[in-house]
C-alpha cells in the first residue's frame, strides 16, 4: 500500500509558477500535471529531478517538499514561507518552450 502522502498535491517546481501539481492517472495514461502553467511530467524521475533543481536555486522552495528516502513528497502547506507566492512570482519566467518536461 502506498503512503497516503503520495496522493497529496505538490507545489509546481517550475520557476515563476505558483501552481499545484497532481498525479493524473486514468485508464490511458499517467502523468504529473500543473494546472497553472500546464507543465506535464510523464516520468516521475524527471519530476523529482526538477524539484531538486528548483530547491537548489531557491531556499524558500525547500519548505514545500519533504524528502522521504530518495523521493520528494509534498510538505504540509503550513510549512510554506508566508510570502511564498510573492517570492515565486519574483523568480524569472521559465524559458522552456514545451509544456512536456519529461
Amino acid at each position: 500500500m502506498k503512503n497516503l502522502k503520495e496522493f497529496d498535491i505538490y507545489r509546481c517546481p517550475v520557476s515563476h509558477c505558483i501552481g499545484w501539481v497532481d498525479l493524473i492517472d486514468d485508464d490511458n495514461s499517467s502523468f504529473f500535471g500543473c494546472g497553472e502553467c500546464g507543465s506535464i511530467w510523464y516520468e516521475e524521475k524527471n519530476f523529482q529531478k526538477e524539484i531538486t533543481q528548483i530547491i537548489s536555486l531557491y531556499e524558500y522552495r525547500t519548505k514545500c517538499y519533504e524528502e522521504i528516502g530518495e523521493k520528494w513528497l509534498p510538505a504540509l502547506f503550513e510549512n510554506e514561507d508566508k510570502n511564498y507566492e510573492i517570492l515565486v512570482e519574483s523568480e524569472p519566467f521559465d524559458k522552456s518552450k514545451s509544456f512536456i518536461r519529461g
